[in-house]
C-alpha cells in the first residue's frame, strides 16, 4: 500500500522514476504559502523544490521504497521500450 502525503515526516526518502533516471528526494514540509497545495522536497543536490500535492501523491502511489526497487522499475521500462523498438523494425 502506498503512503499518503499526510503520513510523511521530515526526512522521509521518496523515490521516483521518470523516463530515463531514478530520482530521490527527502521530504521537508508543507509549503508555508499555498494552503497546503504544495510541499517542499529536497532533491539529490540538496536543493529545495516545490511539488504540487497531487503530483507528490502520484509519486508516492508508485510505492517505491528503496533505490534498488526504483532502478528495477527503470530497467523494466527500458526493456519494454527496447522490445517495442525491435518489434517496429
Amino acid at each position: 500500500m502506498s503512503k499518503l502525503i499526510t503520513e510523511l515526516k521530515q526526512g522521509d526518502k521518496i523515490y521516483d522514476v521518470d523516463y530515463r533516471q531514478v530520482r530521490w528526494y527527502k521530504y521537508h514540509c508543507i509549503h508555508p504559502i499555498g494552503s497546503g497545495n504544495y510541499h517542499i522536497l529536497i532533491d539529490e543536490c540538496e536543493q529545495p523544490i516545490r511539488v504540487y500535492k497531487e503530483i507528490l501523491q502520484a509519486i508516492l502511489d508508485k510505492n517505491l521504497k528503496t533505490r534498488k526497487e526504483a532502478k528495477l522499475v527503470l530497467a523494466n521500462k527500458f526493456e519494454a521500450t527496447a522490445k517495442r523498438l525491435r518489434e517496429e523494425l
